[in-house]
């Protein structure tokens, strides 16, 4: 599911300026503008687990193969990527 639907139906409250994620090990931590990820990041479903998918990112930076949690909020998590 793209992440764009996604928020469209959490229906989140106006003012949250960024998507937090977590693996489920808790060992990969993301944070992203929402803006800039709205658009681009896809939720996917394999057998198992939730995979978070970032096209045009690298790195680190572009999936998180277990995810866990994703955080609407106003801030973004300490010492992680913006």
């Amino acid at each position: 599911m793209r992440v764009a639907g996604l928020l469209q139906q959490c229906a989140p409250k106006s003012g949250p300026l960024f998507f937090n994620a977590a693996s489920r090990d808790g060992t990969k931590l993301l944070s992203f503008w929402l803006n800039e990820i709205e658009p681009l990041a896809w939720v996917v479903y394999e057998p198992g687990n939730f995979q978070l998918v970032v096209p045009g990112s690298s790195g680190a930076r572009e999936s998180i193969a277990d995810l866990a949690l994703i955080e609407i909020a106003n801030q973004a998590e300490p010492g992680r990527w913006v």
